[in-house]
This record gives C-alpha cells, sequence and structure tokens, in this order.
C-alpha cells in the first residue's frame, strides 16, 4: 500500500505564469436539472463558431421564414435563413458587448470553451472554407472570441457603491460620503 499523495493546488491548463482556478457549475439538480448560464452561453458560443455537433451533423439547422415575422420571439426559428440561396455558415468570429457584471459569466465560459475537442472533420472543414475566403482562424475557439464590456463604472458610479466619489459633491465637500 503506498501513502496517500500530498495536496495539491488545482491548475489551470494552458496558464500563463501563474494558474487562475475557476469552478464552472454546469447546472444543479433542486428539483429538477437546471442548465447554469455559462454552460448556456458556453453552448451558444459553440453554435455561432458552427462547431457544436451530433454524430457529426449540426444541431440547429437555417430554416427559411414562410411567412410573415411573427408576433412572438418564441415563433421565431432559432436560426433564420433570410435569403433562399445563401449557404449555411458559422462564424469566424464572435463579438459579445456585455455589462461588466457578466465578467465572471464570461470567464466560465472560455473555461468550459477550452475544454471543447473539435471534431476534426468540423475543423477541417472550417479551415478550408476560411482559407477560401482569405483568412486564417485560430483551432483555439477562446482565440476567436472578442468582448466589449461595459457597464456603471462608466457611467453612474454610485450604482454599485452607494458613494458618491470625491469630485462629485460640491467644492464645499471633496470627501467621499454615503448617499442618504
Amino acid at each position: 500500500m503506498t501513502s496517500p499523495k500530498q495536496w495539491q493546488p488545482p491548475s489551470e491548463n494552458g496558464a500563463h505564469r501563474h494558474s487562475v482556478f475557476i469552478d464552472v457549475e454546469l447546472w444543479s439538480d433542486a428539483p429538477e436539472r437546471q442548465w447554469s448560464c455559462p454552460y448556456l452561453a458556453a453552448i451558444w458560443q459553440l453554435l455561432r463558431l458552427g462547431v457544436l455537433r451530433n454524430e457529426g451533423r449540426a444541431i440547429l439547422v437555417p430554416q427559411a421564414l414562410t411567412s410573415d415575422f411573427p408576433d412572438q420571439w418564441g415563433r421565431l426559428p432559432p436560426v433564420l435563413q433570410i435569403n433562399d440561396a445563401a449557404a449555411p455558415f458559422a462564424a469566424y468570429r464572435t463579438f459579445s458587448a456585455l455589462d461588466s457584471r457578466f465578467v465572471s459569466i464570461e470567464h466560465a465560459v472560455r473555461t468550459i470553451l477550452g475544454q471543447v475537442c473539435v471534431d476534426d472533420a468540423v475543423a477541417q472543414q472550417l479551415r478550408r472554407r476560411s482559407a477560401a475566403e482569405g483568412l486564417a482562424i485560430d483551432g483555439d475557439l477562446t482565440a476567436r472570441i472578442e468582448y466589449a464590456f461595459t457597464g456603471p463604472a462608466w457611467r453612474d458610479v454610485t450604482a454599485y457603491s452607494g458613494r458618491v466619489p470625491a469630485g462629485r459633491q460640491g467644492a464645499e465637500d471633496a470627501q467621499e460620503q454615503p448617499i442618504a
């Protein structure tokens, strides 16, 4: 019998100098399975990048709109084909504009995507198509996502802190004061 291994801290795959470890909850089971926001956002990114497949087949196939736009969002197909002559395509890159309160969600999404192994046939198809268009795409899915984080820090600094920063009050009182 061997002695138990000493505890070692978790480490990040592909860490740069120091590891940043994040534990991502994919779902909860109380009272029934509920998928987490990071998991669903990761699925959405995989769909946009065209790499999510089931036994080699695309999960969502564009559907033509057969009549006028419906009056409710829920009646729209998940992927809409506007031009009948257009071939389905996957995005080479994605861009998300989010409030800064979603930074932790997007970090979790990147953690999930960093664990995805894209099927070789799908990766080759994307590389061939992008090369034919004169574009090179990165094999790392997380390198194909860009973000712009916005939020109250630039609009209203009191939204989260509940304090008025120095310089925002009258000249007579330049110290931070709680908002009444």
